[in-house]
């Protein structure tokens, strides 16, 4: 109706995963070492690390163990 758009910063940590068709609002962060599931939508500043994000909108799923060699490596693929 009157043509503007609102804008704001959205943060994704380290050693995350966003999957397929995943919408990400503004606003929202997914803390590090954490996963957003494919067709999730990520609504909101959330500070759990470590944990499986899914559905619309994104709840928190499940926790992983932060000392999986995923979270540790320095580049590229795991070995």
């Amino acid at each position: 109706k009157t043509s503007k758009q609102e804008s704001d910063k959205i943060i994704i940590g380290d050693y995350c995963r966003v999957a397929t068709y995943s919408v990400v609002l503004k606003g929202s962060k997914l803390p590090d070492g954490s996963t957003l599931a494919a067709n999730s939508t990520l609504h909101k500043a959330f500070e759990e690390t470590h944990t499986l994000y899914s559905g619309v909108p994104a709840t928190a799923i499940k926790k992983f163990d932060p000392s999986w060699a995923f979270f540790h490596r320095k580049k590229g693929f795991v070995d």
